[in-house]
């Protein structure tokens, strides 16, 4: 015979395409920490290409003769266009005519007592290179994968939890040849 199988289709779109109302978002301040101190010195004019955040910051910081600045892009509610990853949102676009991204690795980013895997790229400029280590914060966990980004997004989608997300890409202006990457945070 024939067997009917109705299931809540309705129901489970209007979940996966409801993000509800878009929240306004103000970024505060980050605090220095371990000797870091803000600064004014933004003399590289990078700016990550990401699209479309409800909020962005950048801060530079000093410590010594270091210098760095942090990108933060926070995202909610996201809607095609307008989330954290995708074909439109990387470090650095092909399309990007000032800068481009001629290396990626990873590397383990030392925060506070932790560290984090971050991807760690070289970016350079008409007269700058930079290194820059970029990871997301999706719901509390930290990771520098597309890949386990988009699941833990879908994943906040499907069990009806807020998408509320950032990337953090942490810049500084090499010097020679040397890398920036053990830098204490």
């Amino acid at each position: 015979g024939l067997v009917i199988l109705s299931l809540p289709w309705p129901s489970l779109h209007a979940q996966l395409t409801d993000v509800g109302a878009v929240p306004r978002v103000r970024l505060g301040a980050i605090a220095p920490a371990s000797g870091w101190v803000a600064s004014t010195d933004q003399t590289t004019g990078f700016r990550p290409d990401f699209a479309s955040p409800l909020a962005e910051t950048t801060q530079h910081f000093a410590k010594g003769e270091w210098r760095v600045a942090v990108f933060v892009a926070y995202y909610a509610a996201q809607t095609q266009g307008r989330e954290l990853v995708g074909h439109h949102n990387q470090l650095v676009m092909p399309t990007n005519a000032n800068w481009r991204e001629v290396r990626r690795g990873r590397v383990a980013l030392p925060i506070g007592n932790d560290s984090v895997m971050a991807r760690v790229s070289d970016v350079y400029g008409d007269s700058v290179r930079l290194e820059a280590m970029q990871f997301y914060w999706i719901d509390g966990y930290v990771t520098s994968s597309d890949i386990i980004a988009k699941l833990l997004l879908g994943w906040a989608r499907l069990s009806g939890a807020r998408d509320d997300s950032a990337v953090v890409v942490i810049f500084s202006a090499r010097d020679g040849g040397s890398h920036r990457s053990h830098v204490d945070l």
